[in-house]
């Protein structure tokens, strides 16, 4: 690094002019940490705060690519509580009157927090004559096929095993 390079990054290190940063430099003998160090003791060196340097620390972490990484995770996780708190699971009885709807958000949460005694309740739901089925704007017909399906093949089991 020649001279010129090593004020330079004294000056912007430091926050000093570039005249402050080659005295500095000349009187350290062109040792950029002792020019450094010097500067810091006559006092030309404002250190910044804690608060200051966390702040410059989350600048820069928000600025790299795994900070834009963080951030689109957190959009997508966000939209996903969004979708699923418009959209219900509702649980219905033989005759199709509804039991209960809760968001999609709280079903997932469930079966998650209970693993597996929520998936063995909603299987066994289905063998005691419940329906299941999905209520809300993106929700295409095809699902609530495939829910209706898995209720009738439920009752076809139950119906052969008590003949």
């Amino acid at each position: 690094m020649n001279q010129l390079e090593m004020m330079e990054k004294l000056r912007e290190k430091a926050g000093v002019s570039l005249e402050d940063a080659k005295a500095a430099l000349e009187a350290s003998k062109w040792d950029l940490l002792d020019a450094y160090t010097f500067l810091q003791h006559q006092g030309r060196i404002k250190e910044a705060d804690d608060r200051q340097r966390w702040a410059d620390t989350l600048q820069r972490i928000a600025e790299s690519d795994f900070g834009q990484g963080v951030q689109r995770i957190w959009k997508f996780l966000r939209m996903l509580v969004r979708k699923g708190n418009v959209h219900a699971f509702v649980i219905s009885n033989r005759k199709r009157e509804e039991m209960m709807a809760m968001p999609v958000t709280v079903l997932a949460l469930l079966m998650i927090g209970f693993w597996p005694w929520g998936w063995v309740a909603l299987i066994a739901g289905l063998f005691l004559g419940g329906r299941y089925a999905f209520r809300g704007p993106d929700m295409g017909k095809r699902v609530n096929d495939a829910m209706d399906k898995a209720a009738d093949m439920a009752q076809g089991l139950d119906e052969k095993k008590k003949e």
